[in-house]
Formats: C-alpha cells, sequence, structure tokens
C-alpha cells in the first residue's frame, strides 16, 4: 500500500511530494478538481506519498492515492457533499477512484463508477510480479475490448465473483 500523508503547506499553493515520480500525479489533479467542484479556498495543503504500488502495473495505485486524497479533502474541509456528488467527482478522475472512496472488498462494474460494497473477508494471498516496462491503463482496457474481453457471459462471471467472496469460496479459481 502507498503511504499518503495529508498536512498543511507552508506556501501559498498545494504541494505533492512523490519522490521517484515524475510527471502528472493524480492525487494532485483529485486536490485540484475537489477545490474546484467545491469552490473550497482554505489553506494549501501538502501531499507526501510514499509509493509501493508499483507505477504503471496496472494496480490502481494512483487510483488508491487520488481516493485517499478525496476522503481526506473531506475530511480537512468539513464540507459534506453527497455520496452521488464524491462519485462523479471520483469518476472524472478515473474510472477505479469511485471504488476507493471508501476501500473495503467490492465488486467494481460498469466502467468503474458502479461500486457494489461487499460484506467479504479477503482470504487470499496472491504474488504479483512486475515487468520492467509500463502500462497505460487506458491502452490495456482498450485493448482488452478488441480482444472481446468480458462478453455475454459477464454478469455470469459476476455473481460467481461475488458469492465467491461472500461466501468464502475459491476466488482465485475464476482467474
Amino acid at each position: 500500500a502507498d503511504e499518503v500523508a495529508v498536512e498543511y503547506a507552508t506556501g501559498e499553493a498545494d504541494e505533492v511530494v512523490c519522490p521517484g515520480v515524475k510527471g502528472p500525479n493524480l492525487a494532485a489533479a483529485a486536490l485540484a478538481r475537489f477545490r474546484e467542484r467545491f469552490d473550497w479556498r482554505e489553506r494549501p495543503l501538502r501531499l507526501t506519498i510514499q509509493k509501493r504500488i508499483p507505477v504503471a502495473a496496472g494496480l490502481g495505485g494512483g487510483s488508491a492515492d487520488a481516493g485517499a486524497v478525496l476522503r481526506a479533502a473531506v475530511a480537512r474541509s468539513g464540507l459534506r457533499p453527497s455520496e452521488e456528488e464524491l462519485n462523479q467527482l471520483a469518476f472524472s478522475l478515473g474510472a477505479d477512484v469511485p471504488s476507493q472512496l471508501a476501500p473495503a472488498a467490492a465488486l467494481v462494474t460498469g466502467a468503474g463508477e458502479r461500486v457494489e460494497r461487499l460484506d467479504a473477508p479477503l482470504s487470499f494471498i496472491a504474488v504479483l510480479l512486475t515487468g520492467v516496462g509500463a502500462l497505460s491503463s487506458a491502452a490495456v482496457y482498450k485493448h482488452a475490448e478488441l480482444l472481446g474481453a468480458g462478453g455475454s457471459d459477464l454478469s455470469v462471471r459476476e455473481a460467481e465473483l461475488r458469492d465467491a467472496l461472500t461466501a468464502g469460496g475459491d476466488v482465485l479459481a475464476l482467474g
């Protein structure tokens, strides 16, 4: 898991510190969009992100960081956006960001905007080996669509996964 620390900045603008990561940062975009969407102009924040989830490995690290920043912004601001407003903002950042607004076991469908929280103990262990290259999530999903991933049995697969997660079934066998 990445670690996201949020504190007040000493300067006049929001800051993001993410050692070893160059380029656009989804967590910074989340804070900027939160400020814009809810017209929040209070003290600037400093985000310090210790990356442990490999960048561009398709593991949702940037989305998890963005979700953590949105939760922190809600807490710091004292604002109470509706769940729908926050979900829309999260979805505007990326399809998997809504699932990170309240991390828990969830079945995520659609383009990522439908999040069904599950009362499910996560009782399996997986080892993930990442490659040396980087892949854009958008490019991976586009390629999956070209290969026909999903297909007509998707609702059956969703039901199988939901049952396996909530009843302690063999989640890995579904892979």
